[in-house]
């Protein structure tokens, strides 16, 4: 599929608007893919060390679901590890994402080298990339440091999954705290390289993101963000079970006891069921024992 070229100037109408208020938001940009997505209201950044382990692809697993469910659009920087997990786990749940390049969107033009399917992949989807670079620019080191406070600056929060302290992912959380824009970092171990950027975040103000569930209410607090039982069926991949749940919290919440009853499922399976999805953001605790989506 062709992709053609355009350009949005600060004064378009539908310039970002989130972009527009930061204090340095570039004059003009360069994108390739959907436009449309320049102008929601329900974006959220999430970026991440190169290196990243199987504990940060796992925490994007649990929690991107959620988020393409709701229809809230993923923005990071397509350089490898969290970045390029954050933009396929977007894809394969059915999302949008916006890719923000420190180079030019041209697929031939694209840094880091190697990335080209997954921009391709991007585009294909529905996605967006984005820059402040015209075609044929030389790609600087400094560019890319530079488009963070881009991916800070389209979204209402960033989120920094693992981070070590020299870290491009810190730069961007700096823009967003910067900017009154909220900031969650994942906490990780003491121990780990991986964790000592996300853990000073936290230590110098971050929400720290201790649960999918804890995630959900801090962005209902953000955004019109909802999910009903119609997007999760068309959108993410339940097993039967999981449908049974999910069609029964479609009109009011439940108690444990009437899910059992409704379901007729055993009670390990129902708590089995209700522990999965909960830890998947489908779930929601609503208080005195009754879930809901």
């Amino acid at each position: 599929m062709q992709h053609t070229l355009w350009t949005v100037k600060r004064s378009d109408p539908d310039y970002p608007p989130l972009l527009a208020q930061i204090s340095d938001p570039p004059n003009l940009l360069y994108g390739l893919g959907n436009r449309d997505l320049l102008s929601t209201a329900h974006a959220i950044a999430i970026v991440g060390t190169r290196k990243s382990s199987n504990y940060g692809t796992q925490v994007l697993h649990d929690i991107i679901p959620m988020l393409t469910l709701s229809g809230i659009v993923t923005v990071s920087g397509l350089a490898f590890g969290i970045d390029a997990a954050v933009h396929s786990e977007t894809i394969h749940s059915g999302g949008q994402t916006i890719a923000v390049l420190g180079s030019p969107v041209h697929l031939d033009e694209i840094h880091p080298r190697g990335q080209q399917w997954l921009a391709r992949r991007i585009l294909d989807s529905g996605g967006l990339l984005l820059s402040e670079y015209a075609p044929r620019s030389p790609v600087r080191k400094h560019h890319f440091p530079a488009r963070n406070r881009i991916i800070a600056g389209l979204c209402s929060a960033t989120v920094v999954i693992e981070a070590p302290t020299k870290s491009g992912a810190l730069i961007t959380a700096d823009f967003a705290l910067n900017e009154n824009r909220e900031v969650f970092a994942v906490p990780g171990s003491i121990y780990s390289s991986l964790s000592a950027g996300c853990n000073k975040l936290i230590e110098y103000g971050a929400t720290p993101l201790l649960s999918c569930q804890q995630f959900r209410d801090e962005l209902e607090l953000l955004s019109e963000f909802s999910i009903n039982r119609y997007d999760i069926e068309s959108s993410i991949q339940l097993t039967e079970d999981e449908r049974v749940i999910v069609r029964l919290l479609s009109d009011e919440p439940l108690c444990i006891d009437a899910i059992i009853e409704r379901s007729q499922f055993s009670t390990s399976r129902v708590i089995q069921l209700i522990t999965t999805l909960s830890l998947r953001g489908i779930l929601k605790d609503v208080g005195e024992n009754l879930y809901s989506l």
